[in-house]
């Protein structure tokens, strides 16, 4: 019985360990993947990607073009709308 809980034990700290490596690696990449990526920074003085901020460029450009769609659209829709 002793040697049944002793080869239990032995089998949970492989596994442990070796979850433990691999978490430690995907860290270890993760640093090395971002550490490439340049970064300026912005008006406020606060560090940001370039990408995040092409990004925001781009997406406040499509609202004022869904603004400007929503508007025409509404200008039509209010010439055929009958007076009360």
């Amino acid at each position: 019985m002793n040697e049944k809980i002793k080869s239990f034990f032995e089998k949970v700290g492989l596994c442990l360990s070796a979850l433990f490596l691999f978490v430690l690696g995907l860290l270890v990449r993760n640093c090395f993947q971002n550490k490439g990526k340049r970064v300026e920074p912005d008006s406020a003085g606060n560090g940001k990607l370039d990408e995040n901020r092409e990004r925001a460029e781009q997406s406040a450009l499509t609202i004022t073009e869904i603004i400007q769609r929503v508007k025409e659209r509404g200008g039509e829709r209010e010439e055929e709308s009958p007076a009360l």
